[in-house]
Order: structure tokens, then sequence, then C-alpha cells
């Protein structure tokens, strides 16, 4: 990916937005204060883009697939932030977790809506990226639910902005989940090194193992989510939650041998069981 003046603008956004998390703004001020420079700077990229346009296919594929959703995706972030920080519960940590937790869960329905266009982007696959990273503004696809390239089709294509939010939201997610990690910890009698329990294998094995549990229904007949057992697991084995989030969105991109560990129990178990009745 070669460095262009568009992607040094995008650096440079990153640089002030950096320097902004060394201030002592609260995190809502901090937000409100992003979503202004962000704006600033996505202004003079478009208007930079139509004033020089690029100098080949590779180059505007380059600039929807990778530079504009950089940028969109901080857009998102923190008008995201903002909102949920604006309606976080100030009361108990409970409340706290239990509201984060529920925001979790929204983002990792997007997450399975879109987990081809998340496989695509995250496997370097190239092969329609003229459909989905190239202006169309004969053709729009009306189909798309885009909403930006329909309405500004010389600046958008059909996946830029669904792309950017993907990045925005799994930032949001280690956001978050790194914000129920410090509830959880004040919450937390143990010291940290009074724990006894360490998961020493993959982190998509535990992955596998909690999302099978979720499936099968048998904590609570089936009444507890996801998140929650994630949450569990985390603070069994003191595990960073948002590492385990990360962990099953690779288990749910494999297209071959999806579930490695339970095969792998299933054989341990069959071969205890063989060797016990011989």
């Amino acid at each position: 990916m070669e460095k262009t003046v568009y992607s040094n603008m995008v650096d440079t956004l990153e640089d002030k937005l950096n320097k902004l998390k060394q201030e002592s703004h609260d995190v809502i001020t901090q937000a409100g204060i992003a979503i202004g420079l962000c704006l600033i700077t996505y202004s003079e990229l478009k208007t930079m883009v139509f004033k020089n346009g690029f100098e080949s296919d590779k180059e505007e594929i380059n600039f929807f697939k990778y530079i504009k959703p950089r940028l969109c995706s901080k857009i998102t972030f923190y008008r995201k932030q903002y909102i949920i920080e604006s309606h976080r519960p100030k009361s108990t940590n409970t409340l706290q977790i239990e509201f984060l937790l529920k925001e979790i869960e929204k983002l990792q329905l997007f997450f399975e809506e879109h987990h081809a266009l998340i496989e695509y982007y995250r496997s370097r696959q190239t092969i329609f990226d003229d459909t989905y990273f190239k202006r169309n503004i004969t053709e729009p696809l009306i189909g798309t639910n885009n909403y930006a390239y329909l309405t500004d089709p010389q600046f958008s294509t059909v996946y830029d902005g669904i792309l950017a939010d993907i990045l925005a939201y799994e930032s949001l997610e280690k956001y978050m989940a790194n914000e129920i990690e410090k509830l959880q910890c004040t919450e937390n009698d143990l010291g940290p090194n009074d724990h006894e329990y360490v998961w020493t294998g993959k982190l998509t094995w535990l992955a596998e193992m909690i999302y099978g549990i979720a499936e099968t229904g048998v904590i609570n007949n089936g009444n507890i989510s996801v998140n929650k057992l994630i949450q569990l697991f985390s603070k069994i084995f003191r595990l960073p939650s948002e590492d385990i989030y990360n962990a099953y969105r690779s288990v749910y991109s494999r297209k071959t041998e999806p579930l490695i560990f339970i095969e792998k129990m299933r054989e341990a178990l069959l071969k205890k069981i063989n060797d016990k009745y011989k």
C-alpha cells in the first residue's frame, strides 16, 4: 500500500487524536472534540479528491478500501462512543456492565450480518475490488444498504462505508470490553496473584467451547447470552474479553474445520473411554 497525500492527511489526524487522548478531558468531551477534528479532515480530504482525482484504478481502490474507511471509522467510533457514554448508567457497576454487554450484542449482530465482507477484507482478497471499492457513478447498485453510496456516488463506493463501520465497531467492542474489565476489577476481591486457573490452550479453542455452551443452552436453560459467558470465562481465567471476541470472529470465518477444539475434545474423550474399557 503506497503512501499518498491522502493517507498522509489521515496520519496527521491520528497524531492529533493521540495528542487529544493525553489531555485531561472526560470521555464525552473528548469524543465531541475528536468528531470535530475528524469532520474537518473528511471535508479537506473530499475537496482534495475532487480536485486531484486518482492516477489509476489501483490508487482509487486503495483509497476507498483503506484510506477513506480508516478516516470514516474514526468518525463512527467517536460518534457511537459519545452516544454510549451519554446513555451509560451512572449507578452501580453491575448496571453499567449489563448496559455495555447489550451494546456489544448489537455489534455482534452487525458482525454476523457482514461476516463475508469481514472475511474478504481480513484475508486480503482482491477479486471483487473493482466492484466493491471503485465508484460507479453512471449505474449505481440500487439494492445496496450503503446510504452514502446512493446519495454521494462521486465520493463513495458500494462497501467503503460498511467497511468503515466494521473497523469502527471492532474498536468500539474493544473499548467496551476494556471498560467492563475495569468495572469487574473494582468488584473483584481477588488480588492479581490469587487465581489458580490458567487457560493454556489456544484462545480460539476457548471461543469454540463458549459458543458451544451458548448454542446448546446447557446453562440456565439457555437463558444466558454469549457476552455474559465470555465475561464469565474472562473472569475465571483472567483473560481480556476483547481477545476472546477476536478469537470467536476467527472461528466464525473458518471455511474448513471450524470446530477444531470440539473435535479434539471428542477424540480425547473417546480415546479415554476406549482405553479404560479395553
